[in-house]
Order: C-alpha cells, then sequence, then structure tokens
C-alpha cells in the first residue's frame, strides 16, 4: 500500500518516457555527464545551488555525508546517453528521503515517475521532499499523486514545499531541496 497513491497513473506514463527515448539508471560514480546536466540546465532555475559533477559527488558520495543513492534519466537516443536529471536518495529503513532533484524542468517528472516505481519494486514504505516553494514543480508531484503533508497520520506519499514569510517576490521559481542545508 506504501506507494500506491503516487502508482496509479505509472503505466501510461512509463509508457511516454519510454517512447521519447528516456531510461532511468542508478549510476554507481559520479562523472561528466552531471557537469553537462548542470551547464545545460541550471538557466531554467532564477535561484539554484551548484548541481555539478564535483558538488554532487561531494554533498551525495564522499564521506561524512556521502550516503545517498543516484538516479539519473538518461536520453538514449543521444550520443554519450547525457543526463536530464538525476535524484538522490537517501535510505532510513523503509523510508526514503529524496534529497536533492535537478535536470532539465521536462525530465523532472519522467524522472520521479522512475524512482517511485523503481522505490516500490523495492519496497519502500514512503518517500519524501523538502524544496522551497517552486510552484511550478507543486503542479508535476501532484499529477504524480504526492499530496502536502498534513496532520493526518498514515500518509505514506508526501511532499512538503517550505513555507517561509517574506521572500522575495519571484521566490517560488527558486530550486532549493535539502541538498542546499549547508551550502
Amino acid at each position: 500500500m506504501a506507494l500506491d497513491v503516487a502508482l496509479v497513473v505509472r503505466p501510461v506514463l512509463r509508457t511516454a518516457w519510454a517512447a521519447l527515448g528516456l531510461r532511468a539508471e542508478w549510476p554507481a560514480r559520479v562523472d561528466d555527464r552531471f557537469d553537462r546536466l548542470w551547464e545545460s540546465a541550471r538557466d531554467a532555475y532564477p535561484v539554484v545551488g551548484r548541481r555539478d559533477a564535483r558538488f554532487v559527488r561531494w554533498r551525495f558520495h564522499e564521506p561524512p555525508t556521502g550516503r545517498c543513492e543516484l538516479v539519473a534519466l538518461v536520453d538514449r537516443r543521444a550520443s554519450g546517453r547525457p543526463l536530464v536529471a538525476y535524484a538522490a536518495l537517501e535510505h532510513e529503513g523503509a523510508v526514503v528521503h529524496l534529497r536533492d532533484l535537478f535536470g532539465q524542468p521536462s525530465a523532472l517528472e519522467p524522472l520521479l515517475d522512475a524512482v517511485i516505481v523503481g522505490l516500490a519494486a523495492r519496497g519502500a514504505a514512503a518517500l519524501s521532499f523538502r524544496f522551497l516553494p517552486a510552484r511550478r514543480f507543486l503542479t508535476i508531484v501532484d499529477r504524480l499523486g504526492f499530496r502536502a503533508r498534513s496532520a493526518e497520520p498514515g500518509r505514506a506519499v508526501s511532499v512538503e514545499p517550505s513555507s517561509c514569510s517574506g521572500l522575495p517576490e519571484h521566490a517560488d521559481d527558486w530550486w532549493l531541496t535539502d541538498a542546499d542545508e549547508d551550502t
């Protein structure tokens, strides 16, 4: 039952992502494709913390914080199988925390879809993600079956957009996640 809410629309979405030549991979190392992704996607976000290979390696693969698993969405049609998005996942038993998500805006939904399917197959009980508003992203997580965290117990799939008062006018376009908490 854990990720069932988000799995309802999976068959249709998986067919669409495959038709676009997108495939999820679980890379064991951070390579130069992360640099190319950073260069190609960073301008899509008015405010975003650095997400190049060096940062991803430092933040998610090197001790003492390097305990995250990476999931990358690749374009199988292009030479070199470039990354179009990645996610960093931290496992705490049956609960998985999505610590970072970055990529081409159009690739975030298929990446999250792949993450949900992969984690459900591995028996994850819950997936959580904290981020600064990024209102355009709320539409995506809503379509995928995530719901804002509530006081109601028993929610297996939730998203927690930060609520901050006094933010600048365009703060809802910022892209800040748990990856940015100490930078």
